[in-house]
């Protein structure tokens, strides 16, 4: 349990602030897409407390696929180059058809974080073993839990292929 799961109320604030401005510095001057959406109507953005992020407009994920029709394959919304990108994943497609997603290496990184919180808090550990009974497609879901056991340390298996007997 990392020390922000049990901070104050303000301290966790102070610190999605900060995560706040240091992703709009990293973003901003290099994502055609967040450019344009956030700067159609306005000079700047300013964020200087949580407050201010109702002056954000929503981001939908229509938006996100009306984007990638519009500038095949990945859509505008890239902020760096390709060669900074070592996987690509997609989403489900459940309200619309997937979108196709790359990943930096801290980007998925942090996906695989995600996944050591939920096994943390379903008590798996080292001495485990993940059974993981999906095939392997591009979907987001299936790959991160792999990589989110694998950080845990227990033994993965990848049981999307096999038949019972297996």
């Amino acid at each position: 349990m990392t020390q922000l799961e049990t901070a104050s109320r303000e301290l966790i604030e102070e610190h999605q602030l900060a995560r706040l401005q240091l992703g709009l510095t990293r973003i901003l001057p290099a994502n055609r897409f967040y450019q344009e959406k956030l700067f159609k109507d306005r000079a700047s953005i300013s964020m200087d407390s949580l407050a201010d992020l109702s002056r954000l407009p929503f981001t939908t994920k229509r938006d996100l696929v009306v984007d990638q029709d519009a500038y095949p394959l990945f859509g505008s919304n890239l902020t760096y180059p390709l060669s900074n990108y070592i996987r690509l994943h997609q989403t489900s497609g459940t309200t619309d058809r997937p979108l196709k997603v790359l990943d930096t290496q801290e980007s998925w990184n942090w996906w695989a974080e995600c996944w050591t919180y939920v096994y943390q808090a379903a008590d798996v550990s080292s001495d485990d073993i993940v059974f993981l009974a999906f095939g392997f497609g591009p979907f987001i879901g299936f790959w991160s839990a792999y990589e989110g056991a694998m950080q845990m340390g227990a033994l993965t298996v990848p049981g999307g292929g096999m038949d019972s007997l297996q």
